[in-house]
């Protein structure tokens, strides 16, 4: 049996072999029940919703396509959210890409050939792989959420998420059509999505590809084994040191078949359990596979397909509410956002006062972007939004004036007002101090509010 793994950088790798199995054909005709309340998106921008695309040339790092990208988004996503490609320039920086592997961009809209297309509207990306060519090398299309300098969007507490902080899944509408047959051995016209972590102990990547698409099962028909393929040594106890840990396998529901319109959902944590031998032999916690990327991939040898994949999500359903101090002005300070006397009945006062794990301090970050202590809100006062406008606690009732986002650069951001949470006079600022208002995001210390985790510059 013989591998062949695409250059490290690119998370697809192509095999080829022989023997006989097909995958069931997926018959869905829904989408699935949408994620639980207590789910949060780990995507920046599941899409896509806004126009802020690149092109990420997966065999060439450093070669762009700036004839086919889209920034006209960026800059009203960047403004509001806690992570940018580049913090030089948010405007200049993708939330997302459409990546290929093996092709050239003079390629771009040419038969053999390959091309994107995107509507925002319908939060679609269609996927063209015009890859029915003699020289049989493995050639890839895929939209990208793998983020340069970060990885996928971080917890509510700002923390680095790792499979071990809840429940992944990952669904889409997908349907793709193959036109023509196969003109290479391997015949591979596949639809793949593609969850990849870092692993922190071996300083490499663990990458699930899970097959939602085989043009006539001919694929899966040449490699009767579960899983397809893996970078398993032969020792069971080593992945190959320059790939990492990879698997792809068969969708436990089975495969959309040609030219079919369906819903489909991926459990990933369910998936790395099954999987587990392949993805994570030295059997480590799995608090060291921090979550890295998502690609939707479609994947040809000697064959050609249509991919159209929209309205994607990926979530994560944490096993219990998240807790978190917010120390003011210093990541290692000794001030705290406080419950002023431990008040449980509006209206209440917010302070800061000295650090010292109470319950005044033991912030829940809610999913619905609230923060609540001793049962009461954060809650900008009368639903005001202008500068100055006081900041209290308050019961919680839903209202947008008591809408959290611990956002970048360590600010607490009002999302309806568009404005920080700040210490009013921080020169007079000390323990039991009370006026605390809405102001313009600045970035001045006295609108610091750190989590003991920092941000993702911390980890």
């Amino acid at each position: 049996m013989t591998l062949t793994l695409a250059p490290p950088r690119r998370l697809a790798l192509a095999l080829v072999g022989v023997a006989s199995l097909l995958l069931p054909v997926l018959t869905p005709t829904a989408q699935p029940a949408s994620a639980a309340d207590n789910s949060y998106p780990i995507l920046y921008d599941p899409g896509p919703s806004h126009d802020c695309w690149g092109r990420l040339v997966d065999d060439d790092p450093n070669k762009t396509d700036p004839s086919h990208t889209d920034l006209s988004g960026c800059g009203d996503f960047a403004a509001t959210k806690e992570f940018q490609r580049d913090m030089a320039e948010p405007q200049n920086s993708p939330t997302w890409d459409m990546g290929s592997l093996n092709w050239s961009n003079s390629d771009w809209g040419k038969s053999p050939g390959f091309s994107f297309s995107a509507q925002t509207g319908s939060r679609s990306v269609t996927m063209t792989n015009n890859n029915a060519l003699n020289d049989c090398k493995l050639r890839e299309t895929n939209v990208s959420y793998t983020y340069q300098n970060s990885q996928l969007r971080y917890g509510p507490d700002r923390k680095k998420l790792t499979l071990g902080d809840g429940d992944i899944n990952v669904s889409y509408n997908a349907k793709v059509t193959q036109s023509g047959d196969f003109t290479c051995p391997e015949q591979r016209a596949l639809l793949t999505t593609d969850f990849i972590f870092d692993d922190v102990k071996n300083g490499n990547t663990a990458v699930i590809s899970v097959v939602h698409f085989d043009g006539g099962g001919k694929f899966a028909s040449s490699h009767p084994s579960d899983p397809l393929w893996s970078t398993l040594n032969a020792d069971d106890k080593t992945c190959q040191a320059d790939f990492g840990c990879r698997v792809m396998v068969k969708s436990p529901t089975g495969t959309l078949g040609d030219g079919q319109n369906g819903w489909v959902s991926d459990d990933i944590n369910a998936l790395f359990d099954k999987y587990a031998h392949y993805l994570n032999p030295g059997n480590l916690p799995k608090s060291n596979f921090i979550l890295r990327g998502l690609q939707i991939v479609s994947s040809n040898d000697g064959s050609s397909t249509s991919s159209t994949v929209s309205n994607i999500s990926a979530t994560l359903k944490p096993p219990s509410e998240v807790h978190a101090t917010l120390a003011y002005s210093d990541k290692h300070g000794n001030l705290c956002l406080d419950d002023t006397g431990n008040q449980r009945t509006s209206p209440a006062d917010v302070e800061i006062y000295t650090c010292n794990g109470s319950t005044a301090q033991d912030w829940t970050i809610g999913l619905d972007n609230t923060l609540k202590v001793d049962g009461l809100c954060l809650d900008a006062e009368g639903g005001g939004t202008a500068n100055g406008t006081n900041v209290i606690l308050w019961d919680c009732n839903g209202g947008q004036n008591q809408k959290w986002v611990l956002g970048r650069y360590g600010q607490i951001y009002n999302p309806v007002s568009g404005r920080c949470l700040q210490v009013k006079d921080a020169a007079a600022a000390g323990s039991g101090y009370t006026d605390l208002n809405l102001y313009d995001c600045w970035g001045g210390t006295n609108q610091k509010w750190w989590t003991p985790v920092g941000d993702f510059h911390d980890q």
